[in-house]
């Protein structure tokens, strides 16, 4: 590959990464843990306040003014058990709840989209100049 064939590739790179940029959509994360010592009534009260906990988090979120426009059917729930042993040695349940939600706003705005863009460029520039600079080298030794 040639410099101008570098460059131009890079052209083209910088410019699709500018479009997934501008495309690119909030996501709105958010998990609850808690940690239940063993039986059946103690694991179930904590997950049901990890529950609770992520519901009233989610309502503040849709209901918050002005509002956020979010994309229907873009809600998922992760729920999550893990076997753990406090410092004493006894056994119980690390329990996670986390809800993802999709926005339809922008992620970045168009600065910090230039930015990133003309931050990738100069490390695709300075990429582009070692790789050739090195190349220019041998063929002066050679010579």
């Amino acid at each position: 590959m040639f410099k101008w064939q570098k460059k131009r590739k890079d052209r083209k790179t910088l410019a699709s990464y500018k479009r997934s940029l501008q495309i690119e959509r909030k996501v709105y994360t958010q998990a609850f843990s808690a940690f239940s010592e063993g039986g059946r009534k103690n694991r179930a009260l904590c997950i049901g306040e990890c529950c609770l906990q992520a519901m009233e988090k989610l309502s503040d979120l849709v209901n918050q003014q002005p509002p956020i426009p979010f994309v229907k059917g873009s809600l998922f729930w992760n729920l999550g058990e893990v076997r753990v042993k406090d410092e004493d040695g006894e056994k119980g349940y690390k329990y996670s709840v986390t809800f993802h939600l999709l926005s339809n706003e922008r992620a970045w705005t168009d600065t910090e989209v230039e930015e990133k863009v003309k931050e990738a460029g100069r490390r695709l520039g300075v990429e582009t100049e070692e790789m050739f600079r090195k190349e220019e080298q041998k063929e002066e030794k050679t010579e």
